[in-house]
């Protein structure tokens, strides 16, 4: 009996644990796969393509470029990848004053913050101040926060910064990016955005916009300039945490890398690239333009144009020689 009873318990003991370590992973966290994100595909008529992603991160820690894969690709040609940003940025910030005072100082609060966090080397600016330039001296940039324009709509803030953007020399691996604080009654139209929109995604520009929550009704225009620049949309509920937010766009400003591979022949219609870290993997589709496949398709490589020009000549040389035989014979039947 004694037996029995230990039996019972050692199996009641055993059938607790099975179902405690089944439970346990219901309540473990695991690791979230970080979102693949396009932001611009670029190809030529050599299968040569240089695909832009953003890498939706928890933190602003780069990863190792070893992580992304890109199938298919041409065999014997490695995806090389450079993390945009890396480097240093060049950041425009945008906001306007004719705020409530409180507004603004957690405004002027929050930039001087992000200033203060950008990587060395960076070109930064504010639009509308008295030093309207994008410079690498952010102590003066952060000084020049206090000299915005007061008769500047933010309209005509944001058009300012991204004439500075066009009249600064490009530097190769940086991403220009412009935060606008979303802080103020701004009437917005599609129609009065595009313009501004068009000349972003001209210069590689994206649009950050960094809300302050205060019960005003969310502009979905500035939403959509956001993702059409492939920028984000961070939310603070109160001005001291603008610096928060505005700390969300730095980061994503700096976790986009530069893909760029050869495609196999025939070119595919679309790349699958994968990122893996670890145990957590992430894969996104990205669809390829229509040129690509046609450039491949109708371009003849010269050699082979001056082979069939050269095969040609020849076969009308063999065939006019038989001709003239022929010719010959009939002419002259008994010789």
């Amino acid at each position: 009996m004694t037996r029995l009873r230990s039996r019972v318990a050692a199996a009641a003991i055993a059938i607790l644990a099975v179902a405690f370590s089944a439970g346990v992973p219901a309540f473990a966290q695991t690791p979230q796969a970080s979102k693949l994100r396009v932001v611009s595909v670029l190809a030529d008529g050599q299968r040569n393509v240089s695909l832009v992603l953003r890498l939706d991160a928890d933190s602003p820690t780069p990863v190792p470029t070893t992580v992304f894969t890109v199938s298919p690709r041409a065999k014997n040609d490695p995806v090389k990848v450079s993390r945009r940003g890396a480097q240093g940025l060049d950041l425009m910030l945008v906001y306007s004053t004719s705020t409530p005072d409180a507004v603004v100082r957690g405004v002027r609060t929050a930039s001087a913050e992000l200033l203060l966090r950008v990587p060395s080397g960076s070109r930064v600016g504010v639009a509308g101040s008295t030093d309207d330039v994008l410079s690498t001296d952010t102590a003066a940039t952060v000084l020049a926060l206090d000299r915005v324009r007061t008769d500047r709509t933010i309209e005509e803030l944001l058009t300012e910064g991204l004439t500075l953007f066009e009249h600064s020399p490009k530097v190769a691996g940086r991403n220009p990016s412009l935060i606008l604080f979303d802080v103020g009654p701004y009437p917005y139209t599609a129609e009065t955005i595009r313009p501004i929109q068009a000349r972003a995604v001209a210069n590689d520009v994206a649009i950050y916009v960094v809300r302050l929550k205060d019960g005003r009704t969310p502009n979905k225009v500035l939403d959509e300039l956001a993702a059409k620049t492939g920028g984000t949309v961070s939310v603070a509920d109160d001005p001291s945490q603008l610096g928060a937010a505005a700390g969300h766009a730095l980061a994503d400003a700096q976790s986009r890398y530069d893909l760029r591979f050869k495609l196999p022949e025939p070119a595919p219609e679309q790349v699958q690239v994968t990122a893996k870290r670890g145990d957590v993997t992430t894969s996104t589709t990205v669809a390829l333009p229509a040129s690509v496949s046609r450039a491949v398709e109708v371009d003849v490589p010269p050699d082979t144009v001056t082979l069939v020009v050269m095969a040609g000549a020849i076969g009308t040389v063999m065939l006019f020689g038989v001709f003239a035989r022929i010719w010959v014979g009939l002419q002259h039947p008994d010789e």
